[in-house]
């Protein structure tokens, strides 16, 4: 599994859901491959809608997006919303080691559409709009399907995306299907390359 490929899908779900472009994100402070994952992110934002700005005021580029070190505790991650919340994002990605139970709740009384990866803690599934993760048990399937002879054949996971409440379109997830398709088969890559 490529956890670069999820965040781009994330900042690109994001960006799909988020109401006159504001899309934000809370990340870990880490890279993957050379490139960070809050510019992982920024690229799945990019790749749907070029440099986004709104048209209402305030108006700034997004994805904006606060990074998180090694303290994980509701107080980093509270303070990390303050700095995108300056921007009202609409939409915005939280990974699951984030998801606190009273930070989750915030961010749903102050109406933000939340997505959040499949390694959620069932209490607080309730409270994610958009699950993005990777389903293992299709990649297992083919491998048993397919008689690989070559000891060296990677198979890698499909992206498995939950919408609990139905906030995309039947467009909107035909855009992503074919997002997901050319991902998989390595069209695009959510890395930057200097």
């Amino acid at each position: 599994t490529s956890i670069s490929e999820l965040y781009f899908v994330a900042g690109y779900v994001s960006a799909m859901l988020a109401d006159d472009w504001r899309v934000g994100a809370i990340l870990p402070a880490d890279s993957h491959d050379n490139t960070p994952s809050s510019q992982i992110f920024s690229n799945g934002v990019k790749f749907l809608c070029g440099l986004c700005s709104p048209i209402y005021a305030p108006v700034i580029f997004f994805p904006t997006v606060a990074t998180i070190g090694d303290s994980i505790n509701s107080n980093a991650i509270n303070t990390a919303y303050g700095e995108i919340a300056i921007n009202r994002p609409n939409t915005i990605f939280l990974p699951s080691q984030f998801l606190i139970e009273d930070v989750a709740i915030n961010l749903k009384q102050n109406g933000h559409i939340l997505i959040s990866d499949m390694d959620v803690n069932p209490v607080n599934k309730e409270l994610v709009d958009i699950q993005i993760g990777f389903d293992i048990a299709k990649a297992l399937n083919e491998i048993l399907d397919s008689n690989l002879l070559i000891e060296n054949h990677v198979i890698r996971p499909y992206i498995f995306i939950e919408d609990k409440n139905t906030i995309l379109s039947i467009g909107k997830e035909n855009y992503l299907q074919q997002l997901l398709s050319d991902l998989k088969q390595g069209f695009i890559s959510p890395l930057s390359f200097n």
